[in-house]
């Protein structure tokens, strides 16, 4: 009876490392031009 529910649990439950894998691939080939590091560097050779 309640077997939809924990077939919607374990769909859900690849949710999150999904996310992470596609947010993975989109910063390793589109990275930021300048990281946060290299602004405070900036700002402190001022």
């Amino acid at each position: 009876m309640m077997q939809w529910f924990w077939w919607l649990m374990f769909g859900f439950s690849f949710l999150i490392p999904l996310f992470m894998i596609i947010f993975g691939l989109v910063f390793w080939f589109h990275p930021p031009k300048k990281s946060i590091h290299t602004m405070d560097t900036e700002q402190q050779d001022r």
